[in-house]
């Protein structure tokens, strides 16, 4: 079965103590290194005439004797040399990475691995078991080609097994490959790789394993409290109690909702929440596939959730605290691939909010709050699946007491759009491999904010990092690149040599991430004004100083082009504090950056509240909820949005406040929508409630949600958006009104029915009959079809006008069609082409648009079409006042607007305008 690799960058540091040890016994025995003459060591004697005679050449391990079962990097050969310890056909090391030796060793796609392998070469190992063993060899290998390439395995000099590399489809795509079973005896054990007629194949790393005769007797699995052994929906019909696993997943196809209930552990020592595993073993029978945990709590548990031999699984909604653990993934046989774990908090738990390790992979964290915990999130050598790139993504790490993140060898790829606030240790801590870290605000850490200075490699850009111990630490032998980022530390890290490039782009059109016109290198801020970027001149107003910034003298590392600040301020409009996608909740204290007037306008100088932000922002921490508090009237706040699809959507919002009539106004895109959301009283500031704003209509991409309130004293959690259905009313049925000759009918094809008898004409006999029944048409036909005159509503001005145009030829006319989703809010508006060298006269559909009233609860409504044309310029609707309902005026209520002697290629742009006033 092929299963995509993962592996464990450990420290491979030289081991010359061992290798002195070795040559001293051999030198002190008499004996030689090698049996090879080419590789003979003599115990030398002083002859008449001298003889220089070359050092003993010793095979030895390369970082420590490897331990059976374990796993070894592939460029963890012994050491020797050639002829010794390896074989290669071309000298030097051809990926230049790592060792020195002619070993060919390159880094690709955060992978350390040896390439370039020929026909004839081979890799020697030394591996230690305390007892005869018998054990399989699970070699992580990459083979382009479409043949299967064997590898010969032998071991002290004698063939002991093969391999069989099946293809893979890419230098960059590793599966697992097992041996033959083969004995190992007690003791070091030197291991061979010989690559006979085969060529063109990469190779990870080594795990030598047990075969499955050979697996330790499982412990019994305790019998849990629900055992789910079928595919299918399954629901907790209330809160769970158990000693030793609460839940037990053991079929694919399984979803387990908890229906909001809580999953509570009574004994602590070794149990789980929810534990979802295949029960086979692995050589057997795979993992479990496609199952999802959500909307539930887990508590008082060893592990909240464990998701064992499973893979395809999904955790989302859900609450784990005051665990051990609060979620974690390793399985103990095969490698399961493909975890989503979303929308979901870890907080309070004792060892570690997430815990992924090998041989899980394929992990997509996203929308997470992971705080509170003695570590936030480990993740340890787990590695990308073919469908899933390991990344972690719009997530608040904050309030751990050690690290926010640490990452070893490689495990996540990508970082983007979280905050790590206020952790104990380092906001980020990568090992052995890097990440892209790309959009973070990294603040108030005691450590680093970023430290990936062993062997890192990381990508760090777009960063807002204050406030830290330390701002960035990067270095070691796989360089990281620092650019762009937002520095605002005492001491803003320490830079080891790199390579050129490492700190700043070439200068490049594009606004950075201060608000300039050019990419380049960072912002150096200091906490007292004195950095860098603060204090040095810009004279071609560029954004970037007219000097380099010399950050590390000794090692050579330069910003050749540091940012400077943009006019003004160093943020001139509003930006993203961290991303916010929709659907999803937003925490109301993760308004925009930018300030005053940019982001925010708040009535009182500070923090009131003194937590989270140190902006004009009042910002509280009450009960484990943090907030924006003591709102006052004429404050707003500005989200920016990141809307996948455009549409309605329901606006939801959880507020305190003992007072009444309070209300915000909501605008988008800095347009304000006549859309109010109403926060009605709760009894004090800390009683929540949840209230709702139906049909706000936001377009796809970046979207900007401004809240400006009405009203003294308001507490606001969070705010979220949901899609919302647009239900279209539906129009009442064309009849036949009662004197008439048949259904009426459109002669002229405008959308009106001037046939009002459905004689096939329009005649005075349409004008006698509208006449004579208006009041009945206003009941029971589509009343847009009969309101000639275009106020909304059927009338003697009809009269009027079938009178006046029942005999004349037909008129131009577009009818426009505005359908209502909302308080504030009418669809569609647009481009409309008019022909040339007519009149042509525009009419709002006022049915479709503007039902009145919505309902008992939402007032009255009024709607109006206007049209953007050189030629003329439309009054502003005149927006009423609150408090008292409003009926719609016909002689401020335009329907309609007409255009004489159009020219060619003439366009108008409509918009609608409509007002909600709630009595």
């Amino acid at each position: 079965m092929d299963q995509i690799s993962s592996t464990r960058r450990r420290p491979c540091a030289l081991a010359p103590a061992v290798i002195l040890l070795l040559v001293l016994c051999l030198l002190a025995g008499g004996a030689q290194a090698a049996t090879d003459p080419m590789d003979t060591a003599a115990n030398a004697t002083i002859e008449p005439t001298p003889v220089q005679v070359p050092a003993a050449k010793v095979l030895a391990p390369y970082s420590g004797i490897h331990t059976v079962p374990g796993q070894v990097q592939a460029e963890d050969y012994d050491l020797g040399g050639e002829g010794i310890a390896y074989h290669d056909t071309t000298p030097g090391n051809e990926g230049g990475v790592y060792r020195q030796d002619d070993v060919d060793i390159e880094t690709a796609g955060g992978i350390t691995d040896i390439g370039w392998i020929r026909s004839g070469e081979w890799l020697a190992y030394t591996v230690n078991t305390t007892t005869p063993q018998t054990v399989v060899l699970r070699l992580s290998a990459a083979n382009p080609d479409a043949t299967i390439k064997r590898v010969t395995i032998s071991t002290n000099g004698t063939t002991a097994g093969t391999i069989d590399l099946r293809p893979t489809g890419s230098f960059n795509t590793f599966l697992i490959h097992d041996s033959t079973p083969f004995s190992l005896p007690a003791g070091a054990t030197t291991v061979r790789l010989l690559f006979d007629g085969i060529a063109r194949v990469n190779l990870d790393y080594l795990d030598f394993e047990l075969p499955a005769t050979q697996e330790p007797t499982p412990v019994p699995t305790p019998t849990p409290e629900l055992l789910i052994s079928t595919p299918g929906l399954h629901t907790l019909g209330g809160d769970l109690s158990a000693d030793g696993i609460g839940v037990l997943i053991t079929s694919s196809d399984v979803i387990l909702d908890g229906m909001g209930h809580s999953i509570v552990g009574t004994s602590a020592n070794g149990s789980i929440g929810v534990y979802a595993t295949s029960l086979a073993t692995p050589t057997s029978s795979g993992p479990i596939t496609n199952v999802t945990v959500r909307n539930l709590s887990v508590r008082h548990w060893d592990e909240g959730i464990q998701v064992g031999e499973a893979s395809e699984t999904v955790v989302e909604e859900v609450v784990a605290e005051q665990n051990r653990i609060g979620l974690s993934y390793g399985p103990q046989g095969g490698i399961t691939h493909d975890h989503v774990v979303r929308n979901s908090v870890l907080r309070e738990n004792t060892n570690l909010g997430l815990d992924l390790s090998y041989p899980a992979g394929g992990f997509a964290v996203e929308r997470c709050s992971i705080t509170g915990n003695s570590v936030g999130i480990n993740a340890d050598m787990v590695r990308s699946s073919e469908r899933t790139t390991n990344h972690l993504a719009d997530c608040d790490v904050s309030e751990n007491a050690g690290d926010g993140l640490t990452s070893k060898d490689g495990s996540f790829v990508v970082v983007q759009n979280c905050t790590f606030r206020a952790n104990g240790g380092n906001g980020l801590e990568f090992e052995h491999g890097g990440a892209e870290i790309v959009g973070n605000h990294i603040e108030e850490n005691a450590g680093d904010g970023v430290h990936a200075s062993d062997r890192g490699g990381s990508n760090i850009h777009g960063n807002w990092i204050t406030g830290n111990g330390r701002g960035i630490v990067v270095g070691g032998d796989w360089g990281s690149r620092v650019r762009n980022n937002y520095l605002n530390n005492t001491n803003n890290g320490f830079f080891g040599a790199v390579e050129a490039g490492m700190m700043n782009y070439e200068k490049t059109g594009g606004a950075n991430i201060v608000g300039g016109p050019y990419l380049g290198g960072n912002f150096w801020a200091s906490p007292n004004g004195t950095g860098f970027s603060e204090t040095h001149p810009d004279a071609d107003h560029d954004g970037i100083c007219d000097v380099p910034y010399v950050v590390n003298a000794e090692d050579g590392v330069t910003d050749f082009l540091p940012l400077a600040p943009s006019p003004g301020t160093p943020v001139i409009a509003p930006a993203p504090y961290t991303q916010h996608l929709v659907p999803g909740r937003i925490e109301a204290e993760d308004y925009d950056l930018g300030g005053e007037e940019i982001a925010y306008h708040d009535t009182t100088p500070g923090n009131t509240g003194g937590a989270y932000r140190q902006d004009d922002v009042d910002i509280e921490t009450t009960g484990g909820i943090t907030y924006v508090g003591g709102i006052q009237d004429g404050e707003w706040l500005i989200y920016t949005l990141n809307v996948p699809e455009g549409g309605a959507y329901l606006m939801t919002a959880r507020v305190a406040t003992p007072n009444e009539g309070l209300m915000a106004r909501i605008s988008v895109n800095s347009e304000t929508m006549f859309a109010l959301i109403r926060f009605p009283e709760t009894g004090s500031f800390t009683t929540y409630t949840t209230v709702e704003a139906k049909y706000i209509y936001l377009p796809a991409g970046n979207t900007t949600v401004r809240l400006t309130f009405q009203g003294d004293g308001l507490n606001l959690d969070w705010i979220a958006f949901s899609p919302q259905d647009i239900v279209t009313p539906t129009p009442k049925p064309l009849v036949a009104v009662p004197g008439g000759a048949g259904t009426p009918s459109d002669t002229n094809a405008d959308g009106k029915y001037d046939d009002v008898n459905g004689d096939g004409r329009s005649d005075f006999n349409d004008v006698v009959l509208f006449f004579n029944q208006m009041d009945w048409i206003a009941e029971n036909e589509p009343v847009a079809g009969f309101d000639f005159s275009g106020n909304g509503q059927i009338d003697f001005n009809d009269v009027v006008w079938l009178f006046n145009n029942f005999d004349a030829p037909p008129v131009r006319t577009y009818n426009v069609t505005a359908v209502a989703i909302g308080p504030g809010t009418i669809t569609p508006s647009g481009r409309i082409s008019v022909p040339e060298g007519e009149n042509v006269t525009f009419i709002m559909t006022h049915e479709n648009a503007m039902p009145t009233p919505y309902s008992t609860q939402s007032g009255y409504g009024s709607g109006n079409l206007v049209l953007v044309d050189p030629a003329m310029t439309p009054t502003p609707f005149p927006e009423p006042e609150p408090g008292a309902p409003w009926v719609p005026n016909p002689s401020t209520f335009t329907p309609s607007y007409t255009l004489y002697d159009v020219r060619s290629d003439h366009t108008v742009y409509s918009s609608f305008y409509y007002v909600m006033i709630v009595a």
